[in-house]
């Protein structure tokens, strides 16, 4: 799982990853830190992710960098990095991207601190329509999670 996780990553974030790339010596590091995940390597996958930290101004981006990394080794503090990086984007007023990491968060974690986060931010800005989309994946993927999510709504 590490390698894949890492790769949907990558490809998620392209333009902020081809961003960072392109800043020369950095390249190396990033194709690097692939590599130390791909082999299963947290310790020097964490080392080399507070080396390039030093590149990223986005401190909600930097958290969810190492959450992605963290969910790699399958370490459960990925969901308190994720939980920072979402309330950064809440206080910024991103909302979306709140919603988009609980989102990716809940689909490999069940975690109901993390789906409480993300079923308030759906009721607090009445995106009905991306929960209900939220709610169909969580059927499919984890059935007893979306009893969990449709008890939570039923108490609000």
């Amino acid at each position: 799982m590490p390698q894949e996780y890492l790769k949907l990553y990558v490809l998620n974030e392209k333009d902020r990853v081809v961003k960072l790339l392109s800043s020369g010596s950095y390249s190396i590091a990033w194709f690097k830190l692939a590599d130390i995940v791909s082999r299963g390597e947290k310790e020097r996958a964490l080392s080399v992710y507070k080396l390039l930290m030093h590149s990223i101004q986005d401190e909600a981006f930097a958290y969810q960098l190492e959450g992605d990394i963290l969910l790699s080794f399958d370490d459960d503090t990925a969901l308190d990095r994720y939980h920072a990086a979402a309330n950064i984007y809440k206080k910024n007023g991103n909302h979306q991207k709140a919603i988009a990491i609980y989102e990716h968060a809940i689909l490999f974690k069940s975690d109901i601190t993390i789906l409480q986060a993300l079923l308030d931010l759906y009721l607090a800005h009445e995106n009905y329509n991306l929960l209900t989309k939220f709610m169909a994946k969580l059927k499919v993927i984890n059935e007893h999670f979306y009893d969990i999510a449709q008890n939570i709504l039923l108490e609000k």
